[in-house]
C-alpha cells in the first residue's frame, strides 16, 4: 500500500532521523541513569520533561503561547520536582548514618551526580525530540 511505501522510502526515513535520534539518546540515557540512581529518582527527575517541552515549544513553534495559569503550573512542577529530589537525596544521605566525608559517602554523591546528569540529558533530549517531532508532523522541517 501507499502508506508502507512512504514509511520505508529512504528519504522519508532520513527526514525522521533527527526525531528518532533525540528519542534514542533519551532512552539510552534513561538506562544509563539506572546504573547510578534508583528508578524512583529517574522517574521523578524526568517529570521535568513537561516543563522543558513547554518552554522549548514556545521558542520553537510559531504561535505557541501559554496562559499565566499554565506558566504557574509549569513553574510549580519544576520547583516541586527539584525540591522533592533534594529532600530525597538528603534523606538517603541521613539514612546512611556515616560521615559525609567517608569514602562511601563521596562515592554515593558522585554516583548520584552522574545519574542526575544522565537524567538531565533525558529531559533535554526527550523535550527537543517532542518539539522537533511536532514541527515535523505539522509539515515543517524537523530541524
Amino acid at each position: 500500500s501507499h502508506g508502507v511505501a512512504v514509511a520505508i522510502h529512504p528519504i522519508s526515513v532520513l527526514r525522521c532521523m533527527p526525531v528518532a535520534t533525540f528519542f534514542f539518546v533519551s532512552k539510552t540515557c534513561t538506562v544509563a541513569a539506572l546504573s547510578f540512581v534508583n528508578a524512583g529518582t529517574v522517574k521523578l527527575s524526568t517529570q521535568l520533561i513537561l516543563p522543558c517541552t513547554a518552554v522549548l515549544s514556545v521558542w520553537m513553534i510559531a504561535g505557541r503561547r501559554y496562559s499565566l495559569e499554565q506558566w504557574v503550573s509549569i513553574f510549580t512542577i519544576c520547583v516541586s520536582t527539584l525540591a522533592f529530589n533534594a529532600i530525597q537525596i538528603g534523606a538517603e544521605a541521613a539514612a546512611a548514618a556515616e560521615s559525609p566525608f567517608s569514602a562511601e559517602a563521596v562515592m554515593r554523591r558522585k554516583a548520584t551526580g552522574i545519574g542526575l546528569s544522565f537524567c538531565g540529558v533525558v529531559v533535554v533530549a526527550n523535550s527537543v525530540g517532542s518539539v522537533v517531532g511536532e514541527r515535523f508532523l505539522k509539515g515543517g522541517s524537523a530541524m
